[in-house]
């Protein structure tokens, strides 16, 4: 059967990728793609339709390249963006900003997340009308709540500075960065109090997203009102609207392990779901077939427009209308057609979709459902109930062995549980999604029987909430480096080549064995990490803060601090630390060190610690437990390994690498709370070269080591104490030390400067060569035996 709608969408996004990769001047995409057209159009003539067809092909593919390159240089070069390069504004200043908002609230900690279209950007000096999306950061920690926060359309003035969203330049290594990429959202604005927002403008009460705000917030309103629980009606929140407020923020983890994110988030099952349940209601409305279709895509819109335009619901929304369009037009229905014509659709809007994870998840995942589904179960009409659990099971197999892949790539993380328990969710989310289509339509007209339906949907909540629990569970799921691109793409063809060839048994038999053997070198990675020939240290770009990775030849590897904030979340430590070294290859860190339980040191450190099988874990013993960051810490790495009280005197040799202590020293006593000075401080030598990590050891420290080591401590590197500090850094240390290189961890953070100016004059005075992870992102530092020395970073 010929699809033209899945030729037209493969060839396009063919071409957008092969530009992607292989940049081609656009006078070149242009000629080319008129010539392909042209002959095309001569073949058709000709009454050759096939190459004809063949030609129009290789001419869409040219025109996807034109695309992609024609929207990273209209899209990306906007009006706000030329005004910070240009000077015109200051970053670090602060403005009054008018703009519009352009979705609704998502809620991150005590933090709500809004996005914006810029209008104008004013000062006592500057007075710009402007265009550009932004990320609008809440604060909601003030007395301020989410029920003031301005709405999805609202006009708005705020006085805010901005920021680069873009904080941490690790590389490729930071996947996450794609995404507000792919949204053109490169900067944010930080307000600290809802009361700083003035409304200037409502939308107009007759606009279709105005009467979805207004619908989505009275939803909202009685889930507040009828549901005790705060973690079940965050969970239904979640659920049902794709809202992840506070209540929901310590699940994230456990649903992610147990593959059960998805349902939190209105993904394309929540849409085919509630399609069923409006055609069914709907029958029982109109008789006629077309008012029933009408009314059911009415539905979905609204429901869309309700949900915020989010790309999950995006897709799998235009996926379902295209197929009641066709419905209505008396069509017969392919839906391989159907996944291309939408895929087209999207990548004509934004073709950077094409490279996001939900792209990949929903359309791969769709396609091969409905490939094996009906290759699989073709004929089975026996027993209905039997055809049912059958198709569950095939379904819920076909959705793991395509998300495999997928997950490790993108997530790092292989969820097994998710086999048993897709078996119940589909079921469980129809009951719930049926229940909370009468739940809302009462709500809305208040009707009596609310608060029984709400009981009712807890109970379906807590059955979701306890397949959530699962994933804290060790079998249930665990962590993977990174797998090569083509291996991950090479599975996903060995599958479709299966459905091609399943008629044939012998060679479905040896397809199966090929894809089963490169699943499993997907999930193992027995090739995926070779030692370095040199001694490679790491210094990442954590922000404000220390994350430090030595690899040696030996193999062995060490992970000093892991960066963080004093949020109590994983962001630091999951989506940047641990993802660079997932990035290496990395499956286990032989010796994990904490220098001090300040929490720029240990806040990415516990993630890593859940993350990685941890060999040793190194601290002074001087740290405080009233510190969570630390009390994670501890109790992710106290059931998998020794912990070694290190201070000054303990030595430990690794291979060609031999380590020294110099600080704390040995008769420390225990602080009320963790101190700068108490950082341990590691001296390395390797072949004729030596290296000096100093924490953020201060004055006071420095002098003692000045009196006791004198020029012994001196070093080809050195990493800054306390990123720069001017309490740190006396020329007395400097001269002492007398680096070739210094390194700076550091980030500006307006009212503190890291680096001190004052500081990086006495390192320049002192002859060394200055590297900042502020300006030079990720710094590489490979060192010989023989005692070469050079480096690597990501920005010159």
């Amino acid at each position: 059967m010929f699809r033209p709608f899945a030729v037209l969408a493969l060839v396009f996004s063919s071409g957008i990728l092969f530009q992607y990769l292989f940049p081609i001047p656009v006078l070149f995409i242009i000629f080319a793609a008129l010539i392909f057209i042209v002959i095309s159009i001569i073949y058709t003539r000709k009454d050759k339709i096939i190459t004809a067809y063949i030609l129009l092909g290789i001419a869409m593919t040219f025109l996807g390249m034109l695309h992609y390159q024609n929207h990273q240089t209209i899209f990306s070069d906007n009006d706000f963006r030329e005004l910070l390069r240009s000077g015109a504004i200051n970053s670090e200043n602060q403005y009054t900003i008018i703009a519009q908002t352009i979705s609704p609230p998502t809620f991150f900690e005590n933090n709500a997340n809004i996005e914006i279209d810029l209008k104008q950007i004013s000062s006592s000096k500057v007075n710009i009308k402007s265009s550009g999306k932004l990320f609008m950061s809440i604060s909601l920690e003030a007395e301020s709540n989410s029920q003031t926060l301005p709405e999805r359309g609202d006009t708005i003035r705020v006085i805010a500075s901005f920021k680069l969203y873009k904080e941490y330049d690790n590389g490729n290594y930071y996947k996450h960065w794609d995404y507000r990429s792919r949204k053109n959202l490169e900067y944010s604005i930080k307000v600290k109090d809802t009361r700083a927002i003035q409304i200037l403008k409502k939308r107009s009460l007759i606009n279709p997203i105005n009467l979805a705000n207004v619908l989505r917030k009275k939803v909202l309103s009685a889930i507040d009102s009828n549901f005790n629980d705060l973690k079940i009606a965050g969970f239904y929140k979640a659920v049902l609207l794709g809202v992840r407020d506070k209540e929901l923020f310590n699940e994230n983890y456990n649903l992610r392990t147990s593959g059960l994110y998805h349902i939190t988030a209105v993904s394309g099952i929540h849409i085919g779901i509630l399609l069923l349940v409006f055609m069914t209601v709907f029958r029982y409305i109109y008789k006629s077939r077309n008012k029933r279709l009408i009314a059911s895509l009415v539905s979905l819109i609204i429901f869309w427009f309700a949900i915020g335009f989010y790309p999950s619901v995006t897709r799998a929304t235009i996926i379902s209308a295209i197929w009641l369009l066709a419905l209505l037009a008396g069509r017969k229905i392919d839906f391989i057609n159907v996944l291309g014509l939408s895929a087209f659709i999207i990548l004509l809007a934004n073709p950077n979709e094409l490279f996001g994870p939900g792209f990949h998840y929903t359309y791969l995942i769709s396609l091969f459902l409905y490939l094996f589904l009906n290759r699989i179960l073709q004929g089975e009409k026996e027993n209905q109930f039997k055809d049912y659990f059958l198709g569950l099971l095939v379904a819920s197999v076909i959705a793991f062995l395509v998300s495999t892949p997928l997950n490790a790539y993108h997530y790092n993380m292989v969820t097994p549980v998710s086999i048993i328990i897709n078996l119940l969710v589909a079921p469980l989310l129809a009951i719930l999604l049926s229940f909370a289509f009468i739940f809302i339509i009462f709500s809305i007209l208040e009707f009596p029987f609310v608060g029984l339906l709400a009981v009712v949907q807890s109970l379906i909540i807590k059955a979701f909430q306890f397949l959530v629990g699962l994933g804290k569970y060790s079998w249930a799921s665990f962590r993977v480096p990174t797998p090569n691109i083509f291996l991950v793409t090479l599975s996903i063809i060995l599958l479709l080549l299966l459905y091609l060839i399943w008629s044939k048994p012998k060679p479905r038999l040896v397809l199966a064995a090929s894809f089963s053997f490169a699943l499993m070198l997907v999930i193992f990675q027995p090739f995926s990490y070779s030692p370095p020939d040199e001694l490679r240290i790491h210094f990442l770009d954590v922000g404000r803060g220390d994350s430090i990775f030595i690899e040696t030849p030996s193999g062995q590897n060490m992970l000093v601090d892991g960066g963080g904030s004093n949020s109590i979340n994983d962001y630091i430590g999951e989506r940047i630390v641990s993802r660079y070294l997932w990035n290496l290859g990395i499956k286990k860190i032989d010796y994990m060190i904490l220098t001090h339980a300040h929490d720029d040191h240990t806040g990415g450190l516990w993630p890593v610690a859940r993350n990685f099988k941890i060999g040793e874990f190194w601290e002074n013993g001087l740290n405080s437990f009233t510190m969570v960051n630390y009390n994670l810490l501890i109790y992710y790495t106290k059931s998998q390994c020794e912990t070694m009280i290190v201070r000054e005197g303990f030595q430990r040799k690794i291979g060609n690498l031999e380590i020294f202590c110099l600080n704390p020293p040995v008769s420390s006593e225990k602080p009320a709370m963790p101190q700068n000075n108490d950082s341990i401080v590691i001296r390395m030598l390797y072949g004729n070269s030596s290296v000096l990590l100093t924490g953020d050891i201060e004055k006071k420290t420095e002098k003692r080591l000045i009196e006791k080591y004198g020029n012994s401590m001196e070093s080809d590197i050195l990493k800054a104490p306390h990123h720069g500090s001017k309490h740190s850094n006396t020329q007395e240390f400097i001269e002492i030390i007398d680096p070739q290189i210094v390194i700076f961890t550091a980030r500006n953070l307006g009212f503190i400067k890291f680096p001190n100016p004052t500081v990086l004059k006495l390192y320049n005075d002192n002859g060394a060569d200055i590297l900042r992870t502020d300006k030079n992102g990720r710094i590489l530092l490979k060192i010989t035996l023989s005692g070469k020395i050079s480096y690597e970073t990501i920005k010159k």
